[in-house]
Order: structure tokens, then sequence, then C-alpha cells
């Protein structure tokens, strides 16, 4: 009887951190990185078959006596961990599926939760999943008829596109108002603003455009007179207008290139995407 030994990982959580975890499948004998963490830390995790060569007789294919064996040794891949809390991972994915299922969202649904002293990602959810133990299985949220409908190829670039992509990481959005946080940064590291500022959020009218308040569009009216740091909590875009019109453009994107926007942050992910902004 011959036993051929086949690799093969287990996730014993399921889809808990599908996308940075990725999955691994056996290449002769031997596992091979896909996506996430199991892609970019491939060469460490991957350990060494060990192997003992001796001597054999032609006809019972049995050691012959007095024949030293060599022995190579195995080695074993290197462990890796990670800064993801299971619980704050777990909550995040939940509050991603809960968003996806009632606003029906078309895109997909991400979120990071990172400790803000040292920057560790202590969550990052990406909602479809998929199960990395079975990384081609039809997905649970896909119209079984559909997925029928589609070629085997076809299947493979939906769960691509849709389950195995790490939108935290690849994916652009339009900032909108978080971009708040890194005009005030630029405004107080300038000496242009202090927290007690009392500021106006009276709409502004440039060219064609006027821009209010959320306040001013929903209910008729603004919050009027307010500190800068009344209106940070607040969220008022004329302020944050007046604020980038005292930077200036050119040290505004001074800060945004100093904030690292054009460039990569370097996490231990594969396919991490950049910024887009307008190159004049």
């Amino acid at each position: 009887t011959t036993v051929d030994p086949v690799a093969k990982r287990y996730y014993a959580q399921g889809t808990l951190a599908a996308q940075i975890l990725g999955y691994a499948t056996a290449n002769d004998g031997v596992l091979v990185g896909q996506l996430g963490i199991e892609s970019q830390y491939n060469s460490e995790l991957t350990g060494k078959e060990g192997y003992t060569y001796v001597e054999v007789d032609n006809y019972y294919s049995s050691a012959l006596p007095y024949s030293p064996p060599t022995t190579i040794d195995k080695e074993d891949g290197y462990n890796v961990v990670l800064n993801i809390d299971e619980n704050i991972q777990q909550i995040a994915e939940n509050a991603c599926k809960d968003v996806y299922d009632v606003y029906d969202v078309e895109d997909g649904v991400t979120a990071i939760v990172m400790n803000p002293y040292t920057g560790a990602v202590l969550g990052m959810a990406s909602y479809p999943d998929f199960d990395p133990n079975q990384p081609t299985a039809v997905p649970e949220w896909v119209d079984i008829e559909l997925w029928n409908a589609m070629s085997e190829d076809d299947q493979i670039a939906y769960i691509m596109s849709k389950a195995w992509r790490n939108r935290a990481i690849s994916d652009t959005y339009e900032p909108g108002s978080t971009f708040k946080a890194f005009t005030t940064a630029i405004a107080l590291e300038e000496g242009l603003t202090y927290e007690d500022e009392v500021m106006s959020d009276a709409p502004i009218v440039s060219g064609d455009y006027t821009i209010s308040c959320w306040l001013q569009k929903t209910a008729g009216v603004n919050h009027g007179l307010e500190t800068m740091k009344e209106a940070f909590e607040n969220s008022c875009n004329p302020i944050f207008v007046r604020l980038a019109e005292r930077i200036g453009i050119a040290k505004y994107y001074e800060y945004i290139h100093n904030f690292g926007f054009y460039n990569t942050t370097g996490i231990d992910l594969p396919a991490e995407g950049v910024g887009i902004f307008h190159k004049n």
C-alpha cells in the first residue's frame, strides 16, 4: 500500500478574516499561499519536507543490510502572529454584513479598526466574504441560478472581484467629510486656527457652487457662530473651506504628500492601492 500525503490548511474560524488571511492550496504536495497573509508570507510559512535515503535491493525493495541511511531533517515553517483582535474583527464583520443587507450595497462594505496610538490594525473587514476552506464554492449571497449560468472561468472572476478582494486596502473611495480631520490637522500644525476660535458656517458661494452645512441642506438653517472644536464635532462644510483657503493649495498638497496619500502604507498585505489625485 502506498500512502501519499496531501497538504491541507484548515481554517477553524471559517470566514473570519478571510481576506486578511487568504488561503493556501496544495501544489505538488506543498502548500502555496493565495491572497492575504498566506501569499505575503508564503516563504516564511512554508517548511521543507524531510527525507531518508537508503540503498534497497531490486527484488523486495527492502533496505540492504549494513547500508547506512542518509537523512535530511524537515524544517518547520514559521508562525505569523497578527495584531488582529478576534472579537473586534467579528464585530467589524457583523457591522459590514448588516449594512450590506440593509442598504443592498452594490460594491461591498469595508471597515478598518486601528489602535490610534500605534497604527496597529485590530480589525479589517470586507463584505461579501468567502470561506477559505472552500474558496471557490458558490457564495451564500449569490443567486444559484445566476451562478449555474456562468462558466467556470466567469465564476472564478466573479469571486475574485466580489469576495476575495480586500477592499480595505485595494479600493479607493471619495473621502468627503473624513478629510476634514486632515484639514484641521494642517491648520493646527501651521498655527492658522485654535480649538476655541469662533467661526461662522454661513454658506460660501464659489463659482457655480454653494457650499453649505448639512444642517442648512436638511433643516434650512445653519449652526451659525461656533468654535473650531464645535465645527469639527458638527462637521460644518463652510468652516473647513475657510480653513483650506487659509492654508492655500500649495501648502495643502504639500501636507497631503507628507501624510502619504500618494504612496502605499506598506501594510503586510498584497495588492495595496494608492490614492487618486489631480495631476496639477
